[in-house]
C-alpha cells in the first residue's frame, strides 16, 4: 500500500520534541511504501522538514459556525447557538492547509493520512486495519486529546448512530484522518471556502469526506494522542 502521510496544521510547542513525535509517527508506518509531507503557516514555524509548504496563515471572514446554512446535524444546531465559538471559529484553517497539501500531491497513492504536528503515535498499536478500512470502506478517523496510554493502545470505535453525536455528521475523532485520494476533492474545499459555506473541523471533514452521502466514516476514540488538542487549531 502507497501512502502519503499530510502533516498539517499549527506548530506549537508540546511536551515532547517534534523531532520524536516525527519519528514514532514514521515508525508507525515504517511497513509502507510511504512519503511524508509538511505545512504550517508561516507565523508559528517551530521546525522545518524537507517537502514543508511554508503558507500566509488564511485569514477567515465569516463565522464557519453562525455564518454558514449548511445543516450539520442538531449538535451543530446547538454550537450555532452557543457563543463559546472562538475556537471553532478558526476550524477551518486544518482543512485548509491540508487541501494545500493534497493539491501537490503528484504522484497516486492508495490512502492520504491528515496527522497534526502534535499527534503521539503508539509503537505497538498495529495501523494496519485502519489504513485498509480507509481505503476499502470510507475514511477513518482517530484520536485522543488527553494523556491516556490505555487509549492509545487500544482505540475504541464509535457506534454508527444518528444518536451518536460524535460520528452523526462528523469525522471525529479529526487528530489523525486517512482517506482515498478519490473522496478528496480539492475543487470542493476551495468553493465552499469561497462561497463562506465550509464548516469547521470535524464537520468540516465531514462535509468533505463524506460528500457522496453515503456515510461509510468510522471514528476511533484513541489510537494517537494529541498532545495540545485543547487549543490549537
Amino acid at each position: 500500500m502507497k501512502i502519503a502521510v499530510c502533516v498539517s496544521g499549527q506548530q506549537r510547542k508540546t511536551t515532547i520534541d517534534f523531532e520524536q513525535l516525527n519519528i514514532r509517527m514514521k515508525t508507525a508506518f515504517i511497513n509502507f511504501d510511504t512519503d511524508y509531507f509538511y505545512h504550517t503557516w508561516d507565523n508559528c514555524v517551530l521546525k522545518e522538514y524537507e517537502n514543508i509548504v511554508i503558507e500566509s496563515e488564511p485569514i477567515i471572514n465569516y463565522s464557519p459556525v453562525k455564518d454558514t446554512t449548511i445543516y450539520a446535524g442538531e449538535y451543530f444546531d446547538l454550537k450555532r447557538k452557543s457563543k463559546a465559538i472562538n475556537k471553532l471559529n478558526r476550524g477551518t484553517k486544518q482543512i485548509l492547509a491540508h487541501n494545500s497539501l493534497v493539491a501537490k500531491l503528484n504522484k497516486t497513492y492508495d490512502v492520504i493520512v491528515r496527522v497534526r504536528w502534535d499527534l503521539y503515535f503508539s509503537n505497538t498499536l498495529n495501523y494496519s486495519p485502519f489504513l485498509n478500512k480507509a481505503k476499502h470502506e470510507g475514511p477513518v478517523g482517530l484520536g485522543f486529546p488527553r494523556w491516556d496510554l490505555k487509549m492509545l493502545e487500544e482505540p475504541e470505535e464509535y457506534l454508527k448512530t444518528k444518536n451518536n453525536k460524535r460520528w452523526w455528521k462528523m469525522i471525529s475523532p479529526d487528530n489523525l484522518i486517512m482517506h482515498t485520494p478519490e473522496t478528496w476533492n480539492v475543487n470542493l474545499v476551495n468553493n465552499l471556502h469561497e462561497k463562506k459555506e465550509l464548516l469547521p473541523a470535524e464537520w468540516g471533514w465531514y462535509q468533505i469526506l463524506c460528500s457522496d452521502g453515503k456515510d461509510m466514516h468510522t471514528g476511533y476514540r484513541g489510537g494517537a494522542i494529541s498532545l495540545t488538542a485543547s487549543t490549537s487549531h
